[in-house]
């Protein structure tokens, strides 16, 4: 779904030159593959200045909550898309 959601992203940045956005991983302190996948998108996608990526790791997992209270934290946007896993929610 992110993927999705990026390639719609890569679109719009094409239409619009103006168009700036950031993507927010969060590394919760879970065992699963964080890290690789935010490397993975970083990589594929890195090409693209408009799109600013940013990884926030924290130390031990500390729930949904928490990581949502970073990712407001440390977004520049007033509009926030928040994936977990396979569901998402809407800020703004």
């Amino acid at each position: 779904m992110l993927d999705d959601v990026l390639i719609v992203l890569k679109s719009k940045i094409s239409s619009d030159e103006s168009y700036n956005c950031e993507v927010i991983l969060v590394d919760d302190g879970s065992k699963d593959k964080t890290i690789e996948e935010y490397k993975k998108l970083v990589s594929s996608y890195d090409q693209i200045q408009s799109i600013d990526f940013k990884l926030i790791r924290m130390e031990n997992n500390s729930g949904k909550g928490r990581a949502v209270s970073e990712v407001k934290k440390s977004s520049a946007s007033f509009n926030i898309l928040i994936f977990v896993r396979e569901c998402y929610q809407v800020w703004g």
